[in-house]
């Protein structure tokens, strides 16, 4: 299975890494076809709440750029999640950080998926992280109302 996204790395440090992607058919799910961003610092640690999420698509004219989200869904659950509405949309992720710390971002994601990406902070004085492993398999379940109503 291939979900179609691509993933370009900020080059600096400090930066917010993507740490781990995973993905599923939206027709597995019960038609969920939404990102869901998780956010943690250097050691791991949950870090919602300390950056918003910036979004847009492929063909995205300046007007139409939706404002960063924040990371504020409640533990338990992914961070932030953004719905795919559109077949022809193909959303783009990266981290919008108050220090402004560079981030990597997550492109071609389309609405025939699922996406499950973890954004980790990686300070000037840590080693280049990983490129981060795809799975097929998210490391939650969403459940209906996740997605119904985002």
């Amino acid at each position: 299975m291939h979900a179609g996204f691509t993933t370009t790395t900020a080059g600096s440090r400090p930066a917010w890494v993507i740490d781990k992607i995973a993905y599923f058919p939206s027709a597995e799910k019960g038609g969920a076809h939404h990102a869901y961003i998780d956010i943690v610092d250097a050691a791991g640690n949950d870090a919602r709440g300390t950056v918003n999420v910036r979004y847009g698509w492929e063909g995205m004219q300046p007007t139409e750029a939706p404002p960063a989200l924040p990371t504020d869904k409640p533990q338990g659950e992914p961070a932030c999640n953004i719905p795919i509405d559109s077949p022809a949309q193909k959303l783009w992720v990266e981290i919008v950080d108050p220090t402004g710390a560079a981030s990597d971002r997550i492109a071609g994601m389309e609405c025939y998926y699922a996406y499950y990406v973890t954004f980790r902070k990686v300070n000037a004085d840590q080693a280049q992280a990983p490129a981060p492993a795809a799975s097929d398999a998210p490391p939650f379940e969403p459940e209906e109302d996740d997605y119904a109503n985002a």
